[in-house]
């Protein structure tokens, strides 16, 4: 769940707690030491890695995070593209670099495997056929990323849509109607919020 934030380790191998100079937020991010999570995220390298592209956040994921998660450690990363429907994923040689990455492209390629959970298999169609785009809901404060149908992601943005007219709608009654109480359009709003939830 983004955002998720981790403190890769330096070249010493510590994570600067202090000055959190080597801070990520991953789109997800596969973790199997349960002590370096905290209330801030991760301090140490995730075990997997994966981040998903868009054109503002390309040269980001594809080559500074690249070379950031590829110095700190991390096992294995993967670059999901959806306008391209591809998927291209590294994994940590011995020498402690990534080297070539393995390219998936659905139409091409039916599955992508990782190369450190071997029995992690998940197929193309599954990731990119239902791809309708991020949607960022802020419930109470809290943010969260998540990836829906494109049928899903319009019925959310009507939603959404009914939801802001109604708010407004319930603006103005409240005003003309100062003092007033059982505000009907309110409670529709209320309710379609508890929908969005």
């Amino acid at each position: 769940m983004a955002p998720f934030t981790v403190r890769l380790p330096l070249e010493d191998g510590q994570t600067d707690e202090k000055k959190n100079r080597n801070v990520v937020e991953s789109d997800l991010a596969v973790v199997c030491d349960k002590t370096k999570l905290d209330k801030n995220g991760y301090s140490g390298a995730p075990t997997l890695i994966v981040e998903i592209v868009s054109k503002s956040s390309a040269k980001r994921d594809n080559l500074l995070k690249r070379n950031k998660y590829e110095k700190a450690g991390v096992s294995e990363y993967w670059i999901v593209t959806p306008e391209t429907e591809s998927i291209m994923s590294y994994g940590l040689h011995e020498q402690g670099n990534y080297g070539e990455p393995d390219m998936y492209i659905l139409g091409e390629d039916e599955e992508i495997k990782s190369k450190v959970f071997t029995d992690l298999v998940i197929k193309l169609k599954d990731i990119f056929e239902v791809w309708g785009g991020p949607v960022i809901i802020t419930n109470n404060g809290r943010t969260q990323l998540v990836i829906i149908s494109e049928a899903q992601f319009e019925e959310y943005e009507n939603l959404k849509a009914r939801l802001d007219l109604y708010e407004k709608l319930a603006e103005a009654e409240a005003e003309a109607n100062a003092g007033f109480e059982g505000h009907r359009l309110a409670d529709v709003a209320k309710e379609l919020m508890a929908d969005l939830d």
